[in-house]
């Protein structure tokens, strides 16, 4: 349960791999202080990052200029230890919207680095929240996955959310080519929600970074008080597209498939011998059609949908030997 398992087809479709993304199992964490008049320690799992820091230290000091006390600058994000609360190990995020002095923040909680806006007057006020970074990646997530468990603030309606953006380089520049959003209900037990990440301009731009945002509200229309659990988060991925059409990974007779673009048949000559398959999946990740080789083969693409695919040339070992894109048309 504890594990954050990237299903790369790069490396093996089969095999369960770590990969250098933050904790996802809320068991590792930091601690620090923010706040110059008035330390307050803060904390957040390894590798996580919150706006506890910049709302205390910036509160404490705006506030003190329209007489805010500093008190009125609270904690959102915790450790949580508490047996119905923690989903696998010993501990999960809790993140809280709080009342900060006079308005409403939803806590967040992301592997990015959140930059937020102060105005001093005529009140201290959050003028924007921005992400800055994220984690690196070599492939391309399709899901992220998490175990919730959601409680409404004081008031009537309140939500919890998951954001996810797939950043690559677009004209020399990081930009965001895919992304994907669920809302959170409230609900007083575990409850695993997706996220589906899609891609729909960008779908032939590798992804180089990912950023997962947990946030327990739904921003200054939030309820005080509403509170996400979270813990044992997960993804899965797919070959990242080469831009040349192919990556042969190993091996020095590549399989070749053609045409491309193709309709109707697919062809795929390989090697004799070699006990290959080939995987075909759409630009969601999803499985759409697999083939054992024997050496001059074709597959039945008629009832796929047109659009570009990724496909996936896979050993006995069940180990990816090369991969690319084939577009099908109708």
């Amino acid at each position: 349960m504890k594990k954050f398992y990237l299903f790369i087809l790069s490396m093996a479709c089969s095999a369960s791999l770590f990969a250098q993304i933050p904790t996802h199992d809320m068991e590792s964490w930091r601690t620090t202080s923010s706040g110059a008049s008035t330390p307050t320690s803060v904390e957040a799992p390894y590798k996580w990052y919150c706006s506890d820091s910049t709302i205390i230290s910036l509160g404490q000091f705006l506030g003190s200029l329209a007489g805010a006390d500093d008190t009125d600058w609270r904690r959102q994000v915790f450790k949580e230890s508490a047996t119905m609360y923690v989903h696998g190990g010993s501990f999960s995020a809790k993140i809280m919207t709080r009342r900060e002095y006079t308005f409403v923040v939803p806590g967040v909680l992301t592997n990015a680095i959140p930059q937020v806006g102060f105005s001093a007057f005529p009140t201290p006020t959050v003028t924007a929240v921005s992400l800055k970074g994220g984690s690196p990646i070599s492939a391309k997530p399709t899901t992220v996955t998490a175990w919730v468990q959601y409680y409404k603030g004081i008031g009537s309606i309140d939500s919890g959310s998951i954001a996810v953006q797939a950043l690559g380089q677009v004209g020399g520049k990081d930009s965001v080519i895919g992304s994907g959003f669920v809302t959170i209900g409230p609900s007083s037990s575990w409850v695993q929600v997706t996220v589906n990440i899609t891609y729909p301009l960008h779908t032939n731009v590798p992804v180089d970074t990912f950023r997962i945002a947990l946030s327990s509200g739904k921003g200054p229309s939030g309820l005080d008080s509403s509170t996400l659990y979270v813990d044992d988060l997960a993804m899965t991925t797919i070959p990242n597209p080469d831009n040349s059409g192919v990556a042969n990974i190993k091996g020095s007779n590549p399989v070749k498939i053609y045409p491309n673009p193709a309709s109707g048949m697919l062809f795929i000559s390989s090697p004799q011998g070699g006990n290959l398959s080939c995987t075909l999946f759409n630009v969601s990740g999803q499985e759409m059609l697999t083939k054992a080789l024997s050496g001059e083969d074709k597959a039945d693409i008629s009832s796929l949908p047109a659009g570009i695919y990724l496909y996936a040339i896979k050993d006995d070992n069940g180990a990816v030997i090369q991969s690319g894109k084939v577009a099908i048309n109708k």
